[in-house]
């Protein structure tokens, strides 16, 4: 999600240099229905994250209203939105147009999709997997506390902070009801999400959150997904390299029936969940030794 990008089109709202006093956009990171910017922030005194929302005519867009549900949120596996304004001045195809924007903290090292595409250092390493799959979940588990289900996660709603650091991000179709509701909001993304996200037929939120999590832990390890949407046969492919523990933790993530899917308080107590992982400096140290910097640049 933060990673540049050197082509910006000329349909989508572009933030004026200096939105407010203390804000300097630098460069476009991500062209979509809402635009991602650089920014340095004086105020923060540091680069930033800027998501931009355009209004719908003289209103303001209502995800942006949905993300702001979130502002409060604050835990290590979470990205941080430091502030966000309205009724800021931005240009499209040459004309001034209102829009509303959040400033989010900096994850340095792009998203996991990118990383595991670019990188090999996860293939078939459980420990490191293994790490990063503890903080998805501790991250997972402190917004289902707060009653909160995130209704998109993928690699590339997963980015790659300081120190390492796994960080979910992107609110865009979360939401603050409890398990009980009937879910009616977005379907997720392509083969991250759960059958009943796609069908538009869940009613159990949080195991839909669960299901995409399994999707990602596999991903992870095998730098493959199990399963495609569009494909004709609609089984799970698993590699036979895969230990039995870790099949055995993936496949009850994924149960198609939703109830029958393991809690996060199950997961936490598998057998492979509780296998051996990296404390930071560990991680920190292993990571730096990847490169991932040159990776980015290149």
């Amino acid at each position: 999600m933060h990673q540049r990008q050197q082509n910006q089109t000329t349909d989508q709202p572009s933030p004026k240099s200096k939105p407010s006093t203390d804000l300097i956009v630098i460069e476009p990171l991500q062209q979509s229905t809402f635009p991602v910017y650089l920014a340095y922030s004086k105020q923060h005194n540091k680069h930033v994250v800027m998501k931009t929302f355009p209004y719908l005519e003289e209103n303001i867009h209502p995800t942006f209203l949905n993300e702001l549900l979130f502002c409060n949120l604050s835990h290590p596996n979470i990205i941080t939105i430091l502030e966000a304004r309205s009724n800021m001045k931005g240009s499209c195809d040459g004309k001034v147009v209102k829009m509303s924007y959040l400033l989010l903290e900096l994850a340095p090292f792009g998203d996991f999709h990118n990383l595991i595409a670019g990188t090999s250092c996860f293939t078939k390493n459980e420990k490191l997997v293994r790490t990063y799959f503890h903080q998805l979940i501790e991250g997972l588990e402190y917004l289902h506390n707060q009653g909160i289900t995130h209704m998109d996660l993928s690699l590339g709603n997963l980015l790659l902070g300081d120190e390492y650091i796994l960080k979910i991000t992107d609110f865009n179709l979360s939401t603050s009801a409890n398990g009980t509701r009937v879910y009616t909001g977005g379907r997720g993304t392509k083969n991250f999400r759960a059958p009943e996200v796609k069908e538009g037929t869940c009613r159990n939120p949080k195991a839909a959150d669960i299901y995409s999590a399994g999707i990602i832990l596999f991903s992870l390890l095998t730098k493959s997904l199990p399963i495609l949407e569009d494909s004709q046969v609609q089984e799970f492919r698993i590699p036979q390299y895969l230990s039995e523990e870790f099949k055995g933790l993936f496949f009850k993530m994924v149960e198609k029936i939703p109830e029958n899917r393991i809690s996060l308080a199950e997961i936490k107590q598998n057998k492979w969940y509780r296998g051996e992982i990296y404390s930071k400096e560990e991680l920190k140290s292993f990571m730096e030794k990847q490169q991932i910097q040159s990776y980015l640049d290149n």
